[in-house]
């Protein structure tokens, strides 16, 4: 219900104001007050003074703040600020010596501040208000931000499913083609795989344990569609429980570490370690560096590049990335600092 009104308010710009100035006229009429018990005079006297407030504070957030401060002509700023001030000053002065008596005539109201003390009233609303202002553009910048932050994880992630999907399901087909046995075990693999891809990576984060199921089925898989399987290693040594992830992160290096290191390569191999330690996770994939045709050439570079993307947008200064490459391997060391489930 508190989110509710608290968006209704961000939406809706004139609430945003009626509350400010709600929350100032109660303020001042407390301070204004000439005895504990409230007088009709005491509101008329806040009245006015707020409506010689709201001429200088306007002129400051319509004119002021747009056409100089917003384009970052400081100077001109400060003078436009300068003369604001102290027109709001002249104008609260003349509204009480001169033209209030010619509207509330049953009323004798004169200022209860000197001219200093008036500047300094004006001068507290103006740079409240102005930072006000200035805090709401800076939190909607934030949350455009963040907008294209998701926009561009929802990119990376749309890249992961149809690589891995196409590898996958070409492995299959190659399975089918000369009868394997393997063929069932494998479609289910694929199909567990895929249940996780669709219900789980649109999150933000999953549970560690369930994308290491996930890498393991990913694995399982190659070595059921490897003529060398043994060349397949994968080792994991920590507790995920109580671990979150952002999903399909070290999917994109997998593909890769397979497509360069078996891929019309005899003697290839890929070996990935997993280290889950208290609060961080640390990954070593190695794979030698197979033979591999110009069209795969051309996309091994997406994996990488996807995951380093990733990194700085999910895990920034959360992270570290080393990158091994020799004559004949490539290995890549990944730490990340988990999220506390």
């Amino acid at each position: 219900m508190i989110n509710h009104i608290i968006n209704f308010f961000r939406r809706w710009r004139l609430g945003q104001h009626l509350a400010f100035w709600l929350l100032s006229f109660y303020v001042l009429l407390k301070l204004f007050a000439t005895s504990d018990r409230l007088l009709f005079a005491d509101i008329v006297y806040t009245i006015v003074f707020h409506v010689t407030l709201l001429v200088p504070v306007y002129l400051n957030l319509l004119l002021a703040v747009p056409k100089w401060l917003a384009k970052q002509k400081y100077e001109i700023y400060v003078g436009a600020f300068l003369v604001i001030l102290i027109l709001g000053t002249a104008f609260n002065y003349f509204m009480f010596e001169s033209f209030v008596d010619l509207i509330f005539t049953d009323y004798y109201l004169v200022s209860y501040y000197s001219w200093w003390e008036i500047t300094k009233f004006v001068f507290i609303y103006l740079c409240i208000s102005m930072l006000l202002k200035l805090s709401k553009s800076w939190f909607r910048v934030n949350e455009i931000e963040r907008q294209k932050l998701q926009y561009e994880l929802k990119a990376l992630k749309a890249q992961i499913n149809p690589h891995f999907l196409f590898n996958s399901l070409t492995g299959i087909y190659q399975l089918a083609r000369k009868n394997s046995g393997r063929t069932p075990d494998t479609v289910l693999k694929l199909a567990d795989m895929m249940r996780y891809m669709l219900y789980e990576s649109e999150k933000d984060f999953v549970p560690l344990g369930k994308e290491i199921e996930f890498i393991q089925n990913y694995f399982q898989l190659q070595q059921l569609r490897s003529s060398i399987p043994e060349a397949i290693a994968l080792h994991i040594e920590g507790v995920s429980e109580g671990k979150m992830i952002a999903p399909l992160f070290f999917t994109p290096l997998i593909e890769n570490s397979f497509k360069h290191g078996l891929m019309g390569n005899s003697n290839g191999f890929v070996n990935m370690k997993i280290d889950i330690l208290d609060n961080r996770i640390v990954v070593e994939l190695e794979n030698n560096k197979g033979k591999v045709d110009t069209a795969v050439n051309e996309h091994s570079g997406i994996g990488l590049e996807n995951v380093k993307k990733r990194l700085k947008l999910i895990y920034p200064d959360k992270h570290r990335l080393k990158i091994i490459d020799s004559e004949d391997r490539f290995t890549i060391n990944i730490e990340i600092e988990l999220k506390a489930k």
